[in-house]
């Protein structure tokens, strides 16, 4: 049986590595992709893992969380903002107005002041989400469900449903686009942030 997130916390909280581990494959993909939309493609990466080392190291630190998705998205903001500020001072041959642009619109972001972040969580968002993943053949919908809701990695689903890697990056390609054609870009944008 899968714990729930407030029981992987109060894991980790006492320094159990099982349920950081769960904690840590539950969310890393989702908040890779979130990192993505804010920094780019290569430091995405690093951002999450630096997340997830400092959660580990400061466990004895945390509060009981509400909701440990919104936790990590919120460290994930401010890693983010933090690795775009530090780049602005490394990079003199990168145009300081350019990076003043990525750093505003990474603070657009921020799911604090941000509206369309915030409403994530709103039932009509749900709701047009739902509506649209029933749009998705059943295998289609099945992967990337697996994907982006139960979070598994692309390696992991392949594995469960004994498919090669590339049908499953095919079968999730196939998602985006299908949904694409039905929801706006910004519709898209929370469907990948809102299952992290």
């Amino acid at each position: 049986m899968k714990m729930t997130d407030e029981q992987l916390m109060e894991g980790l909280r006492s320094g159990n590595m099982m349920a950081f581990g769960e904690l840590y494959r539950s969310h890393r993909d989702p908040l890779v992709h979130f990192a993505r939309l804010q920094v780019g493609e290569g430091p995405a990466e690093d951002i999450v893992q630096e997340v997830f080392m400092n959660l580990w190291t400061q466990r004895d630190h945390l509060q009981t969380l509400e909701s440990p998705r919104s936790y990590l998205l919120r460290a994930v903001h401010n890693r983010a903002l933090n690795y775009l500020r530090d780049e602005s001072h490394r990079s003199d041959f990168r145009n300081q107005y350019q990076r003043n642009i990525e750093i505003l619109a990474a603070s657009r972001s921020n799911p604090d002041r941000n509206e369309v972040i915030r409403s994530l969580y709103a039932k009509e968002t749900l709701s047009s989400i739902e509506e649209a993943l029933e749009l998705l053949p059943g295998r289609c919908r099945e992967i990337f469900r697996m994907s982006y809701i139960e979070g598994y990695s692309h390696k992991e689903i392949a594995e469960k449903l004994s498919l090669s890697l590339s049908t499953v990056d095919n079968q999730v390609y196939k998602a985006l686009k299908i949904l694409r054609k039905h929801l706006s870009e910004e519709m898209i944008a929370i469907l990948l942030l809102f299952f992290l």
